[in-house]
């Protein structure tokens, strides 16, 4: 995820949203190490998982 940040600030962006799976500690776990705020958590049409949003300030 650290890569793909630096290469998204490389671009210009400064602020990435971030999302997994409520049921995905793993990936949770590394957004929220690399800085994720948590938005909130929504449902996606066909899905019984919710998706966790997460806002990381790059820059």
């Amino acid at each position: 995820m650290q890569l793909g940040l630096q290469k998204a600030l490389a671009l210009g962006i400064t602020r990435a949203l971030v999302t997994c799976d409520e049921t995905n500690i793993g990936s949770k776990k590394v957004i929220e190490y690399n800085g994720g705020q948590f938005e909130n958590a929504v449902y996606i049409e066909g899905s019984s998982v919710k998706k966790l949003r997460y806002w990381i300030d790059i820059a």
